[in-house]
Formats: C-alpha cells, structure tokens, sequence
C-alpha cells in the first residue's frame, strides 16, 4: 500500500507540470485560430486528445518504474501524511531532466502566445 501511495506521490509532479505545458498550448492554439482562422477538424481533434492524454501518459511514465523499487527504498516522511521514495539518483535525475524539458517547452509556447497577443 505505502509503494503505491509513493509511486503516485512521484508521478504527481510530472503529472502537474505536463498540465501546465497543456494549458499554455491551448491558449496558444485558441489565441493562434482566433488570429489566424480555425485549423482543420482532424487536427483539432488531435490536438485535444494530446493535450488531455499528456499528462496522463507522465503520471504513469514516472509511476510504473517506481513501482519496481523495492521496500527498503521507501520512508514514511514524519512531517507528512504520506510516504515518498528515498536514496534514487536515478530517478530524481530523469525525473528532473524531463521537468526541465517541460518547463522549457511551456516558456516557449508561453513566449509564443505573448508574440501572438502582443503583435498580431
């Protein structure tokens, strides 16, 4: 029970921060048709089942592999009412490499959707 509870606890972060990258692509596409006229229905339908399948897809690519560390990898945080994932480099290293890739995708999108406002 307590490795389930980490392993989504490790996945929560990916999961918030793909959402965010979402959000501004979406305001990006909304701000872009508003401007530019609508693009076609198969690309939209695309677009939206990418935007609400991502963060999903993050959540379970950064819980399944924690679900494979064993016991002794995990404490129970004495501040907190749940229990977290301890001692794995490799994981916070890809965890926080993909992050950052994300972070970057967002300022770009976010970047874009201020050019698109700013100078139509």
């Amino acid at each position: 029970e307590c490795l389930n509870q980490a392993a989504l606890v490790f996945g929560a972060q990916a999961m918030t921060d793909t959402a965010m990258c979402a959000l501004i692509m979406q305001l990006w596409f909304v701000f872009r048709a508003a401007l530019h006229g609508p693009r076609s229905p198969r690309q939209i339908r695309w677009t939206k089942a990418t935007i609400l399948a991502a963060p999903y897809v993050a959540l379970l690519a950064f819980s399944l592999p924690a679900l494979g560390v064993r016991a002794g990898r995990l404490t129970v945080s004495q501040m907190d009412f749940y229990c977290m994932l301890v001692d794995k480099p490799t994981f916070l290293i890809s965890q926080y490499t993909v992050l950052v890739s994300i972070l970057i995708v967002t300022l770009i999108f976010d970047c874009m959707l201020t050019l698109t406002v700013l100078l139509p």
